[in-house]
């Protein structure tokens, strides 16, 4: 079972939350990079989404989401991610790799 499950071509908002882990670092002042791949040793990004695709406006409560456009969900199938949060070039956090299953769409 996936950990998120998607709709093909339809828009998404990921809402991200931090746990206690970087309380003291600024998620403000982070870098952050959402990557979605086929499989976890490929070198590129199906899709991925840079600080600036980032909405922080709530990241005073360890919160931050992106958005998911129709054209990120253009496939279906099984596929693995990792938020990448860089507070400085030598304090790096990522997540545990997790699963994302898009499913087909029935329609456009």
């Amino acid at each position: 079972m996936a950990d998120i499950n998607l709709k093909q071509k339809e828009v998404k908002t990921v809402t991200f939350t931090y746990n206690s882990s970087v309380t003291g670092s600024s998620i403000d002042d982070a870098t952050l990079t959402f990557e979605i791949k086929n499989d976890i040793d490929d070198t590129t990004a199906l899709v991925t989404k840079d600080n600036a695709d980032f909405d922080k406006t709530e990241s005073a409560t360890q919160i931050v989401t992106c958005v998911l456009s129709s054209s990120d969900l253009d496939r279906s199938g099984d596929f693995v991610s990792e938020l990448k949060t860089a507070f400085s070039a030598t304090n790096v956090d990522k997540s545990p790799t997790f699963s994302i299953h898009i499913d087909e769409a029935v329609t456009d």
